[in-house]
């Protein structure tokens, strides 16, 4: 699931540097679709990452990176599924600083 739009991402498997999302257009290999993203932790990451990345929202080339599973969706959510993710996804947004 885009953590832009919200659009389910049927996908299996890694998340390429360069794949976008097919809705948004927007980089999918981001520090926010990290499952070792966590706001407050040193420099936002779980990982001993040598590099604070600024643009979290932006791709990079991070070697840690591996697909948060909240993003990984087997077929397509249904439009219930979707909108329950995309409102937590906003909410979980209002408290990264």
């Amino acid at each position: 699931m885009c953590a832009n739009c919200g659009e389910p991402l049927p996908r299996e498997g890694k998340v390429g540097f360069r794949e976008t999302c097919p809705k948004c257009g927007r980089e999918l290999h981001t520090c926010l679709h990290c499952r070792f993203h966590k706001a407050g932790a040193h420099w936002d990451c779980l990982e001993t990452v040598s590099e604070q990345v600024l643009e979290k929202d932006r791709s990079n080339l991070c070697e840690w990176f591996v697909a948060d599973p909240r993003f990984l969706v087997k077929g397509r959510a249904s439009g219930a599924a979707g909108k329950e993710a995309s409102a937590r996804s906003a909410f979980e947004d209002l408290f990264k600083g």
